[in-house]
């Protein structure tokens, strides 16, 4: 047994006030439940991306459209100089400057600019199909960018203690793992931890044994095992996790028992439609609106 499980163990020995170890985890969950993550961020298959269009440039769907448009770039070689490149540069590009097979195909190119059709020219050099069809849609903010990150890359959106994913698997969960720690470092959330842990000791009477406990010891056992994060999926689920659920990739037994709502996550109806029909519903929802803390 380590330090942080005997530490818990004489937690739960001193306060003798239920055998519920559940009951009692779920009390201290409850007291950090306000502790969050403050910032939005891209999970970019490990790569942290700022995406808090209130304070950066730049929110998830405008880096999900700026990344989609540069893919579409890179399909006829055009370099873009500045993150603010956009549609008429590409199009300028492809008139000017492009390599065409044959005349012939410039000509189709330069008749459906004259007709205003710049997506079906631009199709016309990238080829017509379904795949790239949507790509340029979302290139275009013609279609729902954040969905789609998720749903094609496997991009990861985080809100605050609020985790948007298409599946959960034991691999991303551990990779998920070392994301939210670094953010937690960039942030500086230990401390954060330890400002609400002094408030909590000091104003409630409840936790009072937990003042004579190490108090390393104990703030990172809150940071582990105390402090939960909402993850909701495209395939219609919700879960409840920690860091060291994380970190040991353990999905059994997290998934949300809508029958248990205290201190628990509340679902909104919507997320139990199919998500991939309702996209309506999704499309420009702030990240994490699909379950919220109650």
């Amino acid at each position: 047994m380590n330090d942080v499980d005997l530490i818990w163990e004489c937690y739960l020995n001193i306060l003798k006030e239920s055998d519920d170890t559940d009951e009692l985890t779920e009390e201290l969950k409850n007291s950090f439940r306000d502790v969050s993550l403050n910032g939005e961020y891209w999970d970019m298959d490990g790569h942290i991306q700022y995406a808090d269009g209130d304070i950066g440039d730049f929110n998830h769907e405008a880096i999900a459209i700026n990344h989609a448009f540069g893919m579409i770039c890179g399909m006829v070689g055009f370099n873009i100089d500045n993150e603010y490149s956009n549609i008429d540069d590409l199009l300028e590009y492809l008139t000017d400057e492009y390599n065409w097979d044959s005349e012939e195909t410039k000509e189709k190119f330069i008749e459906l600019l004259d007709n205003h059709e710049k997506e079906q020219a631009i199709l016309l050099v990238i080829g017509d199909t379904p795949e790239n069809s949507e790509l340029l849609d979302v290139a275009l903010d013609n279609g729902d960018a954040r969905k789609y990150a998720i749903e094609k890359w496997d991009w990861i959106a985080i809100r605050g203690n609020s985790i948007e994913m298409k599946h959960l698997t034991r691999d991303n969960l551990i990779g998920l793992h070392g994301v939210i720690t670094e953010i937690m470092n960039i942030e500086d959330f230990d401390y954060k931890i330890k400002e609400h842990l002094e408030d909590l000791l000091k104003n409630d009477e409840y936790f009072e044994p937990l003042k004579s406990m190490d108090m390393n010891n104990l703030l990172e056992y809150i940071e582990n095992e105390i402090i939960t994060f909402g993850v909701s999926t495209y395939t219609g689920k919700s879960y409840e996790v920690t860091l060291k659920d994380l970190k040991t990739g353990n999905v059994s037994g997290l998934a949300h028992d809508p029958n248990k709502t205290k201190g628990k996550l509340i679902i909104h109806p919507d997320l139990h439609k199919d998500v991939h029909s309702d996209i309506d519903y999704y499309k420009h929802k702030p990240i994490g609106d699909s379950v919220e803390y109650k």
